[in-house]
């Protein structure tokens, strides 16, 4: 039982990277999330020339000239000439650090795929064991 369980949970933690699609973005892009000016989303260019909306929910980060991946709470950083400054993570940065900055947005098709996936996989689980049930046999079943 375990097996089965364990091999469920790997597959699951595979496709859960492909429910995001990652976008790159200029620095001059991911400059205009650094505040909401009191709006709940604000819509950037990727550097593919793609116009995306940034939520609150959206995820956000930049990578280091090391690959070192960290991510940013939106409209809640400063990114100037100098330094990133991102204080609900624990982040200063200066910017020459900075290799590349993107935007991660849900994939609803990836997502309904994986959770279909997932409840199929444990529909088929359950019902494999009800079959696979043998008989009840010897003096612990019950009389009918």
């Amino acid at each position: 039982m375990c097996k089965p369980l364990s091999i469920l949970m790997i597959m699951t933690l595979i496709f859960q990277t492909g429910c995001y699609n990652t976008y790159s973005v200029s620095m001059d892009e991911f400059r205009k999330i650094q505040e909401a000016d009191g709006a709940s989303f604000k819509k950037i260019q990727t550097e593919d020339g793609l116009e995306i909306t940034v939520t609150e929910n959206s995820r956000v980060g930049v990578t280091d000239v090391n690959g070192q991946y960290y991510s940013v709470s939106p409209f809640n950083f400063t990114l100037n000439n100098m330094q990133l400054v991102a204080p609900d993570d624990d982040i200063l940065m200066p910017t020459k650090a900075i290799e590349q900055t993107n935007i991660k947005l849900v994939n609803p098709t990836d997502t309904a795929l994986l959770i279909g996936g997932v409840a199929l996989a444990l529909v088929g689980t359950a019902l494999g064991v009800i079959l696979a049930t043998p008989d009840c046999t010897g003096q612990f079943c019950q009389q009918q």
